[in-house]
């Protein structure tokens, strides 16, 4: 950790938003200085903008840190530092889980190795995106709350449950999706902590979870009151050009295709004839595909900006190919977006930059031991994952083993919630359930190598 706080502060800022950020910054700015969130401008028919979906949790996060008339670079760099210690946070939690695993030195060293190793649970802190956030409140929010089932004294336990829950509602102020997580990962953590409750304390953890989770939501719904003088939940979530998305959804590639496509809406420079000739053998079914493409690109390049007719005619283009092959647009496509976003060459921007310092042969060499360690890491995880499944009511009875289960869980609903729900590979969303998966990761090498297994656990495997 010490490493990657080298390599932090080694990082050269940009001074330039991109993306979301400049939606977070602009309303953390206009909240320091008028003491309210922006009025959300409605999307009218037929344009070329995203709905202002976000809700307010980041933005105010952000405003916390702004002082008056500091850059923006400088505000980066502020935010970085947070987030960097909510990533230190978040890992020093998931080590004294992942010590419960097993007593021996050994196996703990290698967990102290891999958690402070890993670059992945990092990758965004020197953006200013709300995914580290977003990790920080739900990973502590639910080792918290899988912590209660192991208190005995009620006030204690009512702390406890009481602070899990808080944490785990407020991430669906963060990140829209996670009210739908957030909730469920309520559910499970109380279903997981039956055997460890009486009814009483069962029917504490019912009242102050539901209390917190609807306090949440409560925020949520007085943001959209504020801002649009309407109750609901969550705001419109719609794409600036939704035909071209869904036509980029019905073919299977890598997340970075699709996202030049999609970020730069056909008017950076290299998407031209040859680009498209480059991509005719993966994604284009037929020639008239190509022309079609061909056409939308050229006129995008001389207009400089897309129009409404040409994501109709991506729309179009979508349809029929779905109409042709649906397996392959609702079933082996998401299959496929849900194994990317796990699988990918995606690594934390400083940790890049200090491979950029090196010589061109180590820094390849380097980028390849990376990848083979997530690989290597993935592979314990699913290991991970089907011991908790055969030995899970032995589980529930332990507090590092309710955190194994509801990890698993969290991963699993995480995935299946990105890869077929949404339909997307983005990286860097997976990063909320990234220390799970390592947790996963460190219990399946616990269970798998007996011996890096304390006398206790060998005994019970063989009673078995």
């Amino acid at each position: 950790m010490i490493v990657k706080l080298i390599l932090l502060l080694l990082t050269p800022l940009s001074a330039d938003l991109s993306g979301d950020e400049a939606n977070y910054v602009s309303k953390a700015r206009y909240l320091c200085k008028y003491g309210r969130f922006p009025p959300v401008q409605a999307v009218e028919e037929g344009e070329i903008r995203y709905s202002d979906f976000r809700p307010p949790g980041y933005s105010a996060f952000v405003a916390v840190l702004i002082s008056r008339g500091e850059t923006t670079q400088e505000l980066r760099q502020r935010v970085s530092i947070v987030q960097y210690i909510l990533d230190l946070l978040v890992t020093t939690c998931v080590l004294f889980a992942t010590f419960r695993f097993s007593s021996v030195n050994s196996f703990r060293t290698v967990a102290a190795l891999v958690l402070g190793a890993q670059p992945w649970t990092s990758a965004y802190i020197v953006s200013i995106y709300p995914d580290t956030l977003t990790m920080f409140l739900a990973v502590t929010g639910l080792l918290f709350l899988t912590l209660s089932g192991s208190c005995r004294k009620t006030g204690v336990r009512s702390a406890i449950i009481l602070f899990g829950s808080l944490l785990l509602s407020l991430s669906l102020l963060v990140r829209p999706e996670m009210i739908a997580l957030a909730c469920i990962m309520l559910g499970v953590v109380g279903v997981l902590a039956l055997g460890a409750f009486s009814w009483r304390a069962w029917l504490l953890y019912a009242a102050l979870a539901g209390a917190s989770f609807l306090f949440a939501v409560s925020l949520n719904v007085a943001y959209h009151w504020q801002t649009e003088h309407r109750v609901r939940m969550v705001g419109d979530l719609r794409h600036a050009t939704p035909g071209f998305r869904q036509w980029v959804g019905t073919w299977i590639g890598p997340q970075h295709w699709k996202e030049e496509l999609l970020f730069s809406r056909m008017t950076n420079e290299t998407i031209n004839e040859l680009y498209a000739k480059r991509l005719s053998n993966r994604v284009f079914t037929n020639p008239a595909e190509l022309d079609t493409f061909t056409d939308i690109a050229r006129n995008v390049q001389v207009r400089g900006y897309m129009t409404i007719e040409d994501d109709r005619r991506f729309e179009e283009m979508a349809l029929a190919r779905i109409a042709a092959s649906p397996w392959s647009y609702y079933v082996w496509g998401r299959l496929f977006n849900s194994c990317h976003l796990w699988v990918n060459l995606s690594n934390a921007t400083h940790v890049l930059h200090g491979l950029a310092r090196c010589p061109r042969v180590v820094s390849r060499c380097l980028t390849a031991s990376l990848l083979l360690f997530k690989l290597v890491l993935l592979l314990f995880a699913a290991g991970g994952g089907m011991a908790a499944c055969r030995g899970w009511r032995r589980l529930t009875q332990s507090w590092h083993g309710r955190v194994v289960l509801a990890g698993a869980i969290f991963v699993l609903l995480r995935t299946t919630m990105l890869g077929f729900a949404f339909n997307t590979a983005e990286h860097r969303y997976a990063l909320v359930a990234w220390p799970f998966v390592l947790a996963l990761a460190l219990y399946g090498l616990a269970r798998l190598c007996p011996s890096l297994e304390t006398p206790a656990c060998r005994s019970t495997k063989a009673s078995r």
